[in-house]
């Protein structure tokens, strides 16, 4: 869906006020990063994502869903394992 053009001024520092409607539409808070990409005579602005969205779901778990309390355990166990092995050597 195109929004209608909105025209804006350019400030000494570069700046350009977004439109209410465009930051709602894109989700947009203050503070957030956004991407522009300029293709020919225009610009299209993007909400960037934060490296986490960007990496949510990457690594597939062994399981799903994922047992932490099985996880932590077994973690728990192999340093035990690990310290009693190093203490038996001395």
């Amino acid at each position: 869906m195109t929004q209608p053009e909105f025209e804006g001024t350019v400030d000494e520092c570069g700046r350009v006020s977004i439109p209410v409607a465009s930051r709602r539409r894109l989700g947009l808070k203050p503070g957030d990063r956004v991407r522009f990409t300029v293709d020919n005579a225009r610009v299209v602005l993007r909400r960037r994502g934060s490296s986490i969205e960007a990496g949510y779901g990457a690594v597939r778990p062994c399981q799903r869903p994922e047992d932490v309390r099985a996880l932590r355990d077994g973690f728990e166990q192999r340093v035990a394992d690990e310290a009693w092995a190093g203490a038996a050597e001395h």
